[in-house]
């Protein structure tokens, strides 16, 4: 080796032994040739990382002149600082920008290990900072797989990891308030500050990035450049490195960009929405963290999506443990409930609200059950201590200063700032002290250098929302309703308005009229005129949850809270993989309000992902003894999860309230054992199942039952199945059918005999003409009201005989086309107008020709009944009549409610034949007009999907329709492609308030009235 690659070593030998990761090296240093396996053999040996690099450093020396050239190039892909200082030398011979980068490293460093060792987590106790070192207990973090809907769990030390694929990554990491966010930025740029590498470490950690720049989202307000930005926050005031000079030495380096709070600064926020977006510094790595839903367009711009989950009980007794160590008290001084399982749990379970326990414990005994009450009790203290402090009355200090705080923290809040300027306090105290000793406020941003005018910070957000909610609970409820009116999306306000609810615990007229307004905010009332199977399942928690959250911070539920909530409740509620601890506590309190109807609440219960598993168990036995629950469906379980949710449920059973039960899309390879399943139980469902097991299983367990309802869909069959199932069919009780599985013509006989039939759901793909008449006898029923037929072809046959059924079917007033193409126009026109009651209807996942359009135009206005419709068709791009079978054939199926985005070659036409005018969008303006004729309808649904999106081009005919209709109280545009010019176009023609401006479940629904 040459003797000034030795030297290079030798300069920088702290560093490797410190940082340097030898086995992530074995490949790229076999395949170059420096390495042999007994060497590695060799390295392998030794017990720790740094005897290994110092057993690499004695050896690398001895392989030749090239080995130093290998080992700088193995390094630059995952241990990149290393790799810097080998390739760019040491000392005097460094160029200049490498020394200025040198310099402004070790000056972050130095000022990151100072200024972030310690945490204040309580402004009134700034006398007890805490060690962050010491206290600190590494979070747990949950990535969602969407495709696979699977959630796994991340250390806190796997956050780069997937930085060994891509060098520039964009990680997002979303977590409620008080999660442990903040904590976990200052964590990361402290570590980076004082450690190297150590054996836990990944080999793409915090050590492998050059430089680390820590601010939060609200400092890059107001700068056009990154360097300036890192120049007036990061570098003393009195530095010689210009912004010029900076910028070079930054060049394409290794950079992290650790930006906190992204909720407080999301909007006018150019220069950190171009580094979201890889405008600028492409190559850098950026770490976001936000409160949910306010990265929700920035969501495409996230390589890694990570959630924090909180403390779970080994998390919190270890934090519990730190926390007494540090402060040198005994755990005997601490609330017994602390290291129990109780109500306190899940509060304690966000480590803020921990944090404060264990604070106030020093000081006080500390009994709470909401969270309104653990800060109540820190205002109280603070009030005290405050009093004391500056020798004033406890009315002087809120008449003079908590007064004026509450004022300026909610101000500040709707105006999106998390701190307070200098001037906003001289406008009630010319003298700032009393304020800064009040106990609320510190007079100090953590990380930013810069301070152009005194910054007054609370020590977190929540503080300063605890404020704006007391601030709330002071003004006349006339202006409370005004402010709810003004905010646009109440997911973002949670954390305001659940203090809120704990304020006005005591005041049921004004907690009545907020739970009201927010009711009518958030959909709770929302009655979908569809099959969830329609209305695809999310995996989001609704806005509707938010009710459910906030009961949470109320002791008990007041007579008239559960009056409103017994008239408003939507029939089904939903428990989806992104709710919370809360929403399953707060549908529980709602499953326990006793005058509520029987048989009256639907349950849905999806992955669950953040909510322990005991959680739900504890709720499912609390439902089984709810005589509102209606039907259950365990959506996605696999199977340890069946059998437990139906075991805790005990469905069927003589002292179970729970005897409707669904399984949708069932996550089981191979079901082994039976269902426990009791003789009581009413409705049993299987749909999307593809394991012949469980299907067996469901099967088994539904022989010899008074069932009422049955229906599986979709699901694997053997003989036996097939035996099992035709043994169910024969029962003359079933009221509900639906069937759709292989073979389903052989069922057909088996169900003429259902004489109570009110719904039925069929595939009629696999019907043969031989028994076309045994379906007919079955349709014809007198007391049938909904009918779902799947992929129908609609030929004249078909429509002939569903036109002479519906004519003498005058209970049918649901009916549900899905899947299918339309062969006989004019017959499926007749086939609609013979349903002479019909109140909802769905055309879902048709082909259209273009006079299939006519017909329905002149069908739609007749249907003088219609309360809901859902239309979702593909429109072909020309009419049959113009052109032949074969050419028509060619021609792609265009979306009916979206221009095509292409030009289309011109196309020469046999002599004679006409020229088509726009059709898809001729065809949009006509069926959205004949829709407008339905006097009646409330609820539309206009596309499915990626079978029709709606863009802008489309925006004025759905606006003049929309306007025509009266009584339109939903429009359901799924997955939309509107840009904000179409959404304007949309509220400014329905003249909307901002909350009713809100397309809930990703832009699915809007409120209209």
């Amino acid at each position: 080796m040459e003797e000034s690659d030795r030297r290079r070593l030798v300069e920088n030998m702290v560093a490797l032994e410190n940082d340097l990761d030898v086995p992530a090296l074995y490949g790229h240093l076999i395949q170059g040739d420096v390495l042999s396996h007994d060497d590695v053999e060799l390295i392998d040996a030794q017990m720790t990382r740094r005897d290994k690099a110092m057993k690499f450093l004695g050896i690398l020396p001895t392989k030749g002149p090239r080995a130093f050239a290998v080992f700088v190039g193995a390094l630059k892909k995952s241990q990149f600082h290393l790799h810097e200082l080998l390739a760019q030398g040491a000392g005097s011979t460094c160029p200049a920008s490498d020394a200025v980068f040198l310099d402004v490293r070790d000056q972050m460093k130095r000022y990151y290990a100072s200024c972030l060792k310690d945490t204040y987590t309580a402004p009134w106790l700034q006398e007890l900072p805490l060690d962050l070192n010491e206290i600190y207990v590494s979070l747990k973090l949950l990535s969602a797989d969407r495709l696979q809907n699977k959630v796994k769990e991340v250390t806190q030390d796997q956050i780069f990891v997937s930085r060994q694929q891509q060098t520039s990554t964009r990680i997002l990491i979303e977590g409620d308030p008080g999660i442990g966010k903040s904590t976990l930025c200052q964590k990361l740029a402290f570590a980076w500050s004082t450690d190297s590498c150590e054996e836990h470490c990944c080999s793409e950690c915090i050590h492998s990035f050059s430089l680390v720049i820590y601010l939060s989202a609200t400092d890059y307000r107001g700068y056009t450049d990154i360097t300036s930005l890192i120049h007036n926050h990061l570098l003393p005031r009195d530095t010689r490195i210009s912004v010029d000079s900076l910028s070079r030495a930054l060049g394409d380096r290794s950079v992290l960009f650790i930006v906190d709070g992204y909720d407080e600064a999301s909007t006018n926020n150019p220069l950190l929405d171009d580094l979201i977006q890889r405008k600028l510094a492409g190559q850098s790595t950026v770490l976001l963290t936000s409160r949910p839903n306010y990265a929700r367009d920035m969501l495409k711009c996230f390589d890694v999506k990570l959630f924090i989950n909180g403390f779970d009980t080994r998390q919190r007794l270890e934090y519990v443990q730190r926390f007494a160590q540090s402060v040198k008290r005994p755990l005997s001084d601490f609330p017994q409930f602390l290291f129990e399982e109780n109500d306190s749990t899940e509060l304690c379970s966000a480590p803020l609200n921990l944090a404060i326990v264990c604070l106030m414990s020093t000081v006080e005994n500390v009994l709470f059950r909401t969270r309104t009450e653990l800060y109540k009790s820190v205002h109280e203290f603070i009030l005290c201590k405050a009093s004391h402090r500056l020798q004033l009355s406890r009315d002087a200090i809120e008449n003079t200063i908590v007064g004026p705080l509450c004022k300026l923290s909610f101000t500040a809040y709707t105006e999106g700032r998390a701190v307070l300027m200098e001037g906003d306090l001289k406008r009630f105290h010319s003298n700032l002290e009393p304020f800064c000793q009040s106990g609320y406020l510190i007079k100090k941003l953590r990380i930013s250098r810069l301070r152009p005018e005194s910054r007054f910070s609370f020590s977190h957000r929540t503080f300063q929302e605890f404020l704006s909610a007391l601030y709330l609970q002071q003004i006349p409820e006339a202006e409370r309703l005004e402010w709810l009116n003004s905010r646009e999306d109440l997911k973002q306000d949670e954390s305001v308005i659940s203090f809120l609810f704990g304020f006005l615990e005591d005041d049921e007229e004004a907690l009545l009229c907020l739970t009201s307004k927010v009711m009518e905010q958030t959909l709770f009332s929302l009655v979908i005129p569809f099959d969830v199977e329609e209305f695809h399942f999310s995996s989001n928690c609704p806005h509707s949850h938010l009710i459910f959250r906030f009961l949470c911070e109320l002791k008990s539920l007041p007579p008239a809270i559960e009056a409103v909530i017994t008239r408003n409740c939507a029939p089904e509620i939903g428990i989806h993989s992104k709710c919370s601890f809360h929403c399953l506590s707060g549908i529980t309190s709602i499953f326990s309000i006793s005058d509520l109807p029987p048989d009256s609440l639907s349950l849905i219960i999806g992955c669950l992902s953040r909510i322990e598993l005991t959680d739900v168990i504890s709720m499912l036995r609390v439902i089984a003894k709810s005589k509102s629950i209606g039907r259950v469906t365990l959506y996605h379980p696999n199977a340890d999860r069946l059998n437990i949710f139906l075991n805790a449920m005990r469905v069927g059973q003589s002292d179970s309230s729970v005897q409707r039960i669904k399984i949708d899309y069932p996550d089981v390879a191979s079901f082994d054992g039976t269902m426990s399943i009791g003789e009581h139980t009413r409705a049993m469902e299987l749909c999307y199942n593809r394991d012949v097991n469980l299907s067996l299983a469901f099967l088994r367990s539904a022989q010899n039952k008074r069932l009422a309802s049955f229906e599986m869909i979709d699901s694997e069959l053997n003989l036996e199945c097939v035996g099992l199932l035709s043994a169910i069919l024969n029962q003359s009780r079933l009221i509900n059918l639906s069937l759709d599985v292989l073979g389903v013509a052989q069922f057909i006989p088996s169900s003429t005999d259902l004489k109570q039939l009110r719904s039925f759901n069929i595939n009629v793909s696999g019907i043969t003409k031989e028994c076309w008449p045994n379906f007919n006898r079955l349709l014809h029923n007198q007391s049938l009201q909904k009918l779902t037929i799947k992929f129908c072809d609609f030929s004249k046959k078909y429509c002939d005989d569903l036109r002479q059924n519906f004519q003498n079917m005058p209970s049918l007033n649901n009916v549900y086309f899905k899947g299918g193409w339309i062969n006989d126009s004019r017959g499926f026109g007749r086939v609609l107008s013979s349903v002479r009651n019909l109140q909802i209807l769905s055309i879902d996942n048709i082909d259209f020709k273009l006079e299939d359009v006519e017909v329905i135009c002149k069908v739609f206005p007749k249907l003088t009944k219609l309360k809901a419709l859902k239309l979702s068709v593909c429109l072909e791009m020309c009419s049959s009549d113009l052109y032949s079978d074969s050419e028509a054939s060619n021609f792609n199926c265009f979306l009916l409610f979206r221009k095509p985005q292409t030009k289309q070659t011109k196309r020469t036409r046999p002599h004679g034949q006409r020229e088509p005018e726009n059709s898809q969008f001729t065809g949009f303006q006509r069926i959205i007009r004949a829709i407008s004729k339905c006097e009646l309808l409330e609820f539309l649904s206009l596309g499915n999907y990626n079978r029709m999106p709606i863009g802008d081009d489309a925006i004025e005919d759905v606006c003049s329709a929309v306007t025509s209709l009266k009584r339109l109280k939903y429009l359901h545009m799924p997955k939309n492609q509107l840009t904000g010019i179409g959404k304007k176009q949309i509220y400014d023609c329905l003249n909307l308030s901002p909350w009713q401006r809100t397309i809930f479940e990703f832009k699915k629904i809007i409120y209209i009235n």
